[in-house]
């Protein structure tokens, strides 16, 4: 793939200049013919990110803040890896009571982000966004800042894996895995804000100032619904990326009809049960770091009673991925492109190429279909919490 930046545009060929689609993905604005041609046109990109089809070859585009050279893959290995020994050292010091944490969470937070550049798993946006989000996560609970570290991780390694053989089915796919603002947004927004209300609700209790009951019940809601949409989006991204390799055909979840691969509300048996994993990862993450951050001694009862953590991350992996496959198959466009043979997210193509209906309407971008089914798998998995952690 040609990363280009301040790369002049002569290095496409002609053909390639005088037919380059260009798809606006934040403004979901498409422009035809109108190749990159100067540095000025770079600088209108800013802050986005341009996937730019020319002759079924693609092109990323990350505005100015785009790489203008590359780093060796041997030297991005490094990198990660001093990140990952940053990251140990820093969770050490904070467990040893070395660091508070809050400068803790600005240096685990860079590590990752330099983790993640290193990677290149994150855009510059993205990388941004995913400071802060970190940043306020790990300030509110360690627990739910592992919750975030084993989504990111393992549903970035995910997107990655066989991504060359994903990009027959759908023009959308992610190249490489590298996540925007958005994206980082609609996936860890919600468990953020969740976050950050557990532990004001446990702030609050401590201060014996309202009903320690009512805020004991709170504070298990949020930390519930923290696991719960955290739960929802590595179970669903796991279902997407896994269950379209599937070698059956996936059926539409509302009528069960065949579908083609990539569709919005398609599902198949290998695609459900790896949401059901991506969630159980979720959960297992969960009930180890309770074990391990617990201000009181281990025993069987003790650790038992964090058992229905397991349980409940792994129901939410399998219903959120459900809800949003039941959101994707109703709320959001699916079309088939009759020239590319690929399943495309917009009912128009400006090339004037034909796009035939799969399923449902244009009202929502996978993105905030994301952003729904996290929020309502959140509610869902809290309310439930309540009744097995209480």
């Amino acid at each position: 793939m040609l990363v280009v930046g301040f790369h002049p545009i002569s290095r496409l060929t002609t053909t390639h200049r005088s037919d380059v689609l260009c798809f606006w993905r934040q403004s979901r604005c498409v422009r035809l013919n109108q190749p990159l041609l100067c540095r000025q046109q770079l600088r209108e990109c800013e802050k986005s990110e341009v996937v730019c089809s020319a002759v079924g070859k693609e092109v990323t585009v990350e505005g100015v803040a785009a790489e203008t050279k590359e780093i060796s893959p041997a030297l991005r290995s490094a990198l990660g890896k001093l990140s990952i020994m940053v990251f140990g050292v820093v969770c050490g010091c904070q467990a040893s009571g070395y660091l508070a944490a809050l400068p803790s969470s600005f240096l685990l937070a860079s590590a990752i982000c330099f983790y993640s550049w290193a990677k290149q798993s994150l855009s510059t946006s993205g990388l941004i966004s995913a400071w802060f989000v970190y940043v306020l996560t790990h300030v509110s609970s360690v627990i739910v800042s592992a919750q975030l570290l084993a989504f990111f991780i393992s549903s970035s390694k995910w997107t990655e894996f066989k991504s060359s053989t994903k990009d027959k089915f759908t023009v959308e796919n992610k190249k490489g895995g590298r996540r925007n603002w958005i994206q980082v947004l609609c996936n860890g927004g919600w468990p953020t804000l969740f976050a950050v209300l557990f532990a004001q609700s446990i702030a609050f209790s401590q201060s014996n100032l309202f009903s320690t009951t009512a805020l004991s019940n709170l504070s298990v809601f949020f930390f519930g619904c923290c696991l719960g949409s955290y739960s929802c989006c590595c179970g669903d991204t796991w279902a997407s990326e896994i269950g379209v390799l599937s070698k059956a055909e996936p059926r539409l979840i509302t009528t069960l009809r065949k579908v083609p691969r990539g569709t919005n509300g398609g599902v198949s048996a290998l695609g459900l049960l790896a949401s059901a994993f991506g969630g159980l990862l979720i959960g297992v993450t969960t009930f180890l770091m309770s074990l391990f951050t617990i201000q009181q001694p281990l025993n069987q009862q003790v650790i038992a009673a964090q058992l229905p953590l397991i349980l409940l991350g792994t129901t939410a992996g399998f219903v959120g991925s459900v809800v949003d496959s039941l959101l994707g198959a109703t709320l959001q466009f699916s079309g088939l492109h009759e020239q590319l043979q690929k399943v495309v997210n917009r009912p128009g193509d400006p090339s004037g190429g034909v796009i035939t209906r799969i399923t449902g309407v244009d009202i929502l971008s996978n993105n905030q279909v994301n952003l729904v089914s996290s929020f309502i798998t959140a509610i869902f998995i809290g309310a439930l919490s309540i009744l097995f952690l209480s």
